[in-house]
């Protein structure tokens, strides 16, 4: 069955209709100002902020804050709404695989002040990190799911094959007989042709698609600018690539919406 995608139009009419933000909690310092638009939640029954103390919400306009004035001029809404797979190493082919999604950030100096057991307090990192979602076309998609999976998978089959054949009683009694440490040993050399073959897998895999598709996020010129205004790419500890994937973009958190650039523009020129 043919899966549905966004397609362009259809992300920037939903976008339009994540920016009507409902303000109905008027003492909230965010309230019909930028840095709320740049938050995106929603509604504020969906925020986090309106439950801080105003000293908190303080705190959340200044990192929202930061995070503007750290954005490349465009910030990642230019990425987020074309028909082509942003991935395609050469020509790129229609995105019709929704999004791939992976997480950047930045350091920068932050404070946290002491709080009485019990009280609610907003938690300042020591460091911001925003999403990003990129379309992505089916071919893209499949390679980097191929890297993260298929090796892993196949380590584990072999390993756990092993596992099985030596528990075998025709087999664990011969093995036994040349010792008894021996139906361990080859457990144990089975585990290890499940690493090799998933290493030489992986590598395969990777060099194969290395041409194809942007493996690594940086090679995409939009996030080398990201790159040159001191982000990175946060490593996934789970995959190889970093990239998870979605039908459907984000609509609600940082830097989801639409009109990025010109809130930017505001929130970097606000005065409280």
């Amino acid at each position: 069955m043919e899966e549905n995608f966004e397609s362009s139009a259809e992300r920037s009419a939903n976008n339009a209709e994540d920016r009507s933000i409902s303000n109905e909690f008027i003492d909230c310092r965010l309230s019909d100002t930028p840095h709320c638009r740049l938050l995106n939640m929603g509604s504020c029954n969906e925020c986090f902020v309106r439950k801080l103390s105003e000293k908190d919400q303080r705190l959340v306009m200044e990192d929202i804050k930061t995070i503007a004035a750290a954005m490349p001029y465009g910030g990642p809404e230019k990425l987020m709404h074309g028909d082509e797979c942003v991935l395609c190493a050469a020509k790129p082919n229609a995105a019709d695989a929704g999004f791939a999604r992976f997480d950047i950030g930045h350091l920068h100096p932050t404070a946290s002040d002491e709080r009485k057991k019990g009280s609610r307090t907003y938690k300042r990192d020591t460091g911001i990190v925003v999403p990003i979602q990129l379309p992505v076309c089916k071919k893209c998609k499949r390679r980097i799911q191929l890297i993260n999976f298929l090796p892993l998978s196949i380590g584990i089959i072999i390993s756990f094959a092993s596992f099985i054949i030596v528990s075998l009683n025709p087999v664990f009694t011969a093995l036994t007989k040349l010792g008894r440490p021996i139906p361990l040993l080859v457990s144990l050399i089975g585990i290890l042709l499940g690493v090799i073959a998933a290493n030489i897998i992986r590598i395969r895999l990777t060099n194969s698609a290395s041409n194809k598709t942007c493996l690594n996020p940086e090679r995409i010129k939009s996030i080398s600018e990201f790159i040159n205004e001191g982000w990175f790419v946060i490593p996934n500890s789970e995959l190889d690539m970093p990239y998870t994937f979605s039908k459907k973009g984000l609509k609600q958190g940082i830097l989801t919406g639409a009109d990025q650039e010109k809130t930017i523009e505001e929130i970097i020129n606000w005065k409280d």
